[in-house]
């Protein structure tokens, strides 16, 4: 089903784990497109910071922050990538 957003969650995740991050992010970008989910932002987050793109890292780690439950091991996780990705955003 084109409209799962865990099948394409998933799908991403294991592009980010074979490091083909331009397949992650287009497949990430649907999950997200699906349902906010801060697992997928902060997997599309990764992709985007693995090709240099820290930006967009940068966006979907805050994004992810957002949309996380505080105290959440999410939640600490996009703080501290958003941290790392403000760090190399010249």
């Amino acid at each position: 089903n084109p409209n799962m957003e865990p099948a394409w969650a998933n799908l991403g995740a294991s592009r980010v784990n074979t490091k083909d991050y331009p397949g992650a992010i287009k497949a990430l970008t649907r999950a997200i497109e699906i349902k906010h989910e801060a697992s997928a932002l902060l997997n599309r987050g990764r992709a985007y910071a693995y090709t240099k793109d820290f930006k967009h890292a940068l966006a979907d780690f805050e994004h992810a922050l957002r949309h996380a439950t505080p105290g959440s091991t999410s939640a600490r996780e996009a703080a501290r990538l958003a941290a790392m990705a403000r760090g190399q955003i010249k």
